[in-house]
């Protein structure tokens, strides 16, 4: 819905839990040929089995020109499937499959979820649950 406000023509948004750790300005131009994500390798259990592999997409790390549809389409399945998936990621995967709606997926490394481990290369190192919380509390200790 964060997405669905924004008065940009193109908006990065980020979860919390993500350390920008160099410049990531070209998400913006990449978005003007589809919805920009990261992939997630680690999709929960449950729902492992509702999405093909190359099509499950992790939702912390989203650029997007206000020209695309899947914003729109996934605002509306959000409000029409909150009760029945986990969350917005759920949600926003079955959106694009269902609508095969094209995405920019982040080259390897770009986007880093923690389970894959950090990496040199990252620019962005999401530190997903609560083993990630715990880092950047620890961070947050040893930075200041």
């Amino acid at each position: 819905f964060v997405l669905a406000d924004s008065p940009f023509s193109h908006t990065l948004f980020l979860d919390l839990d993500c350390e920008v750790r160099a410049p990531v300005d070209e998400l913006l131009g990449w978005s003007a040929h589809g919805l920009v994500l990261g992939r997630d390798r680690h999709p929960m259990r449950a729902y492992r089995k509702l999405f093909r592999r190359d099509h499950f997409f992790n939702s912390g790390v989203v650029a997007t020109a206000r020209s695309n549809p899947v914003v729109g389409l996934w605002c509306e399945a959000t409000l029409r499937l909150y009760r029945e998936l986990r969350g917005d990621q759920e949600i926003l995967n079955l959106v694009l499959l269902e609508h095969e709606l094209p995405v920019v997926a982040l080259p390897e490394h770009y986007h880093q979820l923690r389970l894959d481990g950090d990496h040199p290369d990252a620019r962005i190192m999401h530190w997903t649950g609560p083993a990630g919380k715990d880092m950047i509390r620890h961070q947050m200790r040893t930075d200041g």
